[in-house]
């Protein structure tokens, strides 16, 4: 009988503990820095707007930042260094660009190798036959951008500043067309990728997580807006799934 109650109770216990720490779990949202814009698709995009170079990418930036958020807040309390900002970053946000070590590297973490989302097709391990030889952005398709801190004090009093446990720092935002894959060649319709690259960082500077995610849309989706309709909501439900894997208690 007294086993059987110590057993509740350290059943009762752990459940309490879990709860606190999910309740204490607070991340930090880190846009991607104006200068890990990578595109190949500028001049379809000014033809089909009257928007400039800095007023789209800006809408990209915020509106992606906006979608992520929005999601990761349905998880855990979630704040963005771009929250309530106007014009030019906040000091704390150039500053992490300034320290932070771009570079590729393997993909980091859990959900590493696995498919996303096989169903909707939207996600996935992209193949040799896959890859774009007529544009490559990137080093290829099998590294992610990751952003590591070189600075661990100036990061760890940014996170305990926002009352943060974990960060997460998108680090490049990428499209390119895949000329290698045709939807409609009568009218010369090929298949772009929207490729977002993103880092899942501790209060003590490790690298918990690290890829790229990868979404598929139309030549003929030139609009921002409508890039962003297509694609963002996508790609946020996706990094949620791949948050939940890093951090899950």
């Amino acid at each position: 009988m007294r086993k059987t109650i110590l057993l509740i109770l350290l059943v009762f216990v752990s459940i309490i503990t879990n709860a606190q720490d999910s309740a204490s779990t607070k991340i930090l949202l880190l846009p991607f820095n104006p200068d890990m814009y990578l595109s190949d698709i500028e001049q379809d995009i000014i033809q089909n707007t009257k928007m400039t170079p800095d007023e789209y990418r800006a809408y990209f930036r915020r509106a992606l930042d906006l979608k992520i958020q929005g999601e990761l807040k349905s998880y855990r309390p979630t704040v963005s260094l771009m929250a309530d900002q106007e014009g030019d970053d906040k000091k704390e946000l150039r500053e992490f660009y300034a320290q932070a070590g771009y570079s590729y590297m393997e993909p980091v973490g859990k959900g590493v190798g696995k498919a996303i989302d096989k169903k909707k097709g939207l996600f996935e391990k992209k193949t040799t036959e896959e890859k774009a030889p007529l544009y490559i952005t990137t080093r290829g398709d099998d590294k992610f951008m990751n952003a590591a801190v070189t600075d661990k004090d100036f990061f760890k009093g940014l996170l305990s500043a926002n009352g943060c446990n974990y960060a997460v720092s998108i680090n490049q935002f990428e499209i390119k067309t895949n000329y290698s894959s045709c939807i409609d060649l009568s009218k010369k319709l090929y298949r772009r990728e929207l490729i977002i690259h993103y880092s899942i960082i501790d209060a003590n500077s490790k690298l918990l997580g690290g890829n790229f995610l990868v979404v598929y849309f139309p030549s003929d989706v030139n609009k921002p807006q409508e890039l962003a309709e297509k694609t963002f909501k996508s790609i946020a439900e996706a990094f949620l799934v791949q948050l939940k894997e890093t951090i899950s208690n």
